[in-house]
């Protein structure tokens, strides 16, 4: 490591501490390739819908509530701007602002494509693009990865995933 090549430490210490147990399962980029794949296969009348859904998040690492608050006008070019607040509890139990970021977020190629289906074909008309709830969220991924033989991906897996690839 960084610390031993230069000296602070007498030896290399990164074997003496071993990986918690309790860690939940982290994907790889493959898997969440193998996922994206899956929804492009989806049929049915929600399947434009779903692979947006799916695009997007493996696209941009956005947490799912982020995406499900994005609106049309928030994408411009490829790109959205994502307002993000961060809430916390008081002493007395009450939840408070902390503070509220603004994030540019950029769409793969891909993503695009399906958001612009996704707009043309869908049956009604609204300001938010994703009109659906968390749990409905978790299906359609959960559906995606069962059928791509992941069983453990959830839709927070594509943000660890885009880490990965991008770290």
């Amino acid at each position: 490591s960084f610390i031993c090549c230069y000296g602070a430490i007498g030896k290399d210490r990164k074997d003496d501490y071993r990986r918690p147990t309790n860690m939940s399962y982290t994907p790889n980029s493959g898997e969440a390739q193998r996922v994206c794949s899956a929804a492009a296969t989806l049929l049915g009348k929600l399947a434009v819908r779903d692979r947006a859904f799916v695009e997007c998040l493996a696209s941009t690492g956005l947490r799912v509530s982020d995406l499900l608050a994005l609106r049309w006008d928030d994408i411009v070019g490829g790109q959205a701007v994502v307002k993000q607040r961060k809430l916390r509890k008081s002493a007395n139990g009450e939840q408070r602002e902390v503070w509220e970021t603004v994030v540019v977020v950029r769409f793969s190629p891909a993503a695009v494509l399906a958001l612009e289906e996704y707009r043309n074909t869908r049956p009604r008309k609204s300001e938010i693009i994703f009109d659906f709830c968390r749990t409905t969220a978790w299906g359609i991924v959960k559906r995606c990865g069962v059928a791509a033989g992941v069983s453990k991906f959830s839709p927070h897996a594509f943000r660890h995933s885009l880490g990965q690839r991008v770290w």
